[in-house]
């Protein structure tokens, strides 16, 4: 059975951990998946984070995030907070 989506990076396309952010800090804003970035939907507009790159992401108060990011998130290997 297919999986809906863009296919899941394969390992050496991963960004190397020391080269990865360190975090990112998300509060009151929408957070979905587009292809291989996530995206942060709040009242200034849309911002794409590349997920392979991100080590891991916080979460605040008034924040919304989409199955498919969270599942995004896990192939990237990236941490959820």
């Amino acid at each position: 059975m297919a999986i809906p989506g863009a296919r899941p990076p394969d390992l050496p396309d991963l960004v190397r951990a020391q080269e990865r952010l360190t975090f990112i800090y998300l509060e009151k804003c929408h957070v979905h998946r587009d292809a291989n970035a996530i995206t942060a939907t709040d009242d200034r507009g849309v911002m794409h984070i590349p997920a392979a790159a991100l080590g891991a992401l916080l979460l605040g108060p008034g924040t919304t995030v989409t199955q498919q990011a969270m599942v995004l998130m896990a192939e990237s290997g990236s941490t959820v907070v």
